[in-house]
């Protein structure tokens, strides 16, 4: 596991206490984290992931439209950098997936976009910025 996926985790566990934490990684940590620990709930479909880098040997049969709507809006931010959703939607979105926190690179471009959309950053840890999600 890499050294700055492990500090990761670990500050995600300081900060939610004990039980399951819903989180948005970046693909690559996505597709590793329950590796390491499995009490994090992915709130990016692993096949929705691999599917949006255009993989064609998953499928996304099991999400609903509404998620895979979802799903799309914060990957569209989050991997492709393309900041032009309205910032209301993609915050709408993470809270429709329930989301409780969001990891960044600190270098992403997405970090400003992330923040002025209600975000609330948390900590930043071995080069990647937490984000807490809270209800509006």
């Amino acid at each position: 596991m890499p050294d700055d996926l492990l500090a990761v985790c670990t500050v995600l566990h300081e900060e939610a206490g004990e039980g399951t934490v819903r989180v948005v990684f970046e693909p690559d940590f996505n597709l590793i984290v329950r590796q390491y620990d499995a009490s994090f709930e992915l709130v990016l479909d692993r096949d929705m992931v691999l599917t949006y880098q255009g993989s064609n040997t998953v499928s996304t049969d099991a999400l609903t439209e509404q998620e895979i709507e979802d799903e799309t809006k914060i990957l569209q931010i989050i991997t492709q950098m393309d900041l032009s959703l309205d910032q209301k939607e993609f915050y709408r979105s993470l809270r429709e997936m329930n989301a409780e926190y969001i990891v960044l690179s600190s270098s992403s471009a997405a970090v400003s976009y992330v923040e002025t959309a209600g975000c609330i950053p948390v900590r930043e840890v071995e080069g990647h910025i937490i984000f807490r999600v809270e209800e509006k």
